[in-house]
């Protein structure tokens, strides 16, 4: 069993698809098994990962209901003891970037791997870096970015694949689900590396093309999970703010209602 399977779902991303091949072929660490799942691509992208196919473990291109449907395709091909999902116009940071990661002994004691993760934007780069060891900020903040994020099978085995009733935030529902829900709290453990691990395209990507929806879709995962954090952030914190003494600055405030969710949660 290799330690790691790396994911690649992908549909018509002939324009970045090479990047993330090299990314992965070039890789001075190889103890891996690559797992291609294509939606039926019609752009070229098919010529491209021909190319790549002598290292992949496995490749089909078959059309999907979407990217989670893709990535549930891809779990359940998958034999390493830790899954990334880096898709289509992603790419890891440098060919040392996975040595890095399994370098150290102590690797497969934690259930979760998160390091930090560059966006690509139209108004330059963004260096992601939030430490998510401390459960209350997958639910005040964002979630790992899952191009960064080294999740052990065991965990899909055990809770179930990604929602696919989610278009969006099916990876945010799968993380509250594993570290907030009230039957799996506490169990699990996620550690972060202080590194970067990928390269994520963010203004192609799903969430930057639907930001309406995708702020519906974590609110609506954040309720399902902790329905106290959607009582305190979305009708605690509107009346905090409308009625907070006029001596209380609004960050001083919003350090306050952090303090309070970290002990709820934590």
């Amino acid at each position: 069993m290799p330690p790691l399977s790396i994911i690649t779902v992908c549909f018509n991303e002939a324009a970045r698809i090479a990047l993330t091949c090299e990314s992965i072929v070039t890789q001075t660490f190889q103890d891996f098994e690559w797992i291609v799942i294509d939606g039926g691509s019609t752009d070229g992208t098919l010529d491209i990962l021909k190319k790549y196919e002598q290292r992949m473990n496995y490749f089909v291109s078959e059309p999907d209901r979407g990217i989670y449907q893709a990535m549930n395709k891809g779990i359940a091909q998958a034999h390493g003891t830790y899954l990334l999902f880096l898709n289509g116009g992603d790419f890891l940071y440098e060919p040392e970037t996975l040595a890095r990661v399994f370098a150290s002994e102590r690797i497969f004691e934690k259930d979760v791997y998160h390091g930090e993760i560059l966006f690509e934007r139209q108004d330059g780069w963004k260096h992601i870096s939030t430490n998510f060891t401390e459960p209350y900020r997958m639910l005040m903040h964002r979630t790992p970015s899952h191009q960064a994020m080294f999740i052990k099978r065991m965990l899909f085995e055990r809770y179930g694949l990604y929602d696919e009733s989610f278009s969006i935030a099916a990876d945010l529902e799968f993380i509250l689900r594993v570290f907030i829900s009230s039957r799996s709290r506490k169990k699990h453990t996620i550690e972060h590396l202080p590194f970067i691990i990928s390269i994520h395209e963010f203004v192609q990507g799903i969430s930057a093309k639907n930001l309406t929806r995708s702020r519906l879709e974590k609110t609506k995962a954040r309720r399902k999970h902790y329905p106290a954090y959607y009582f305190m952030y979305y009708h605690g914190k509107q009346w905090l703010f409308r009625n907070k003494p006029s001596w209380l600055g609004r960050s001083q405030l919003k350090k306050q209602l952090q303090k309070i969710w970290r002990l709820l949660v934590c």
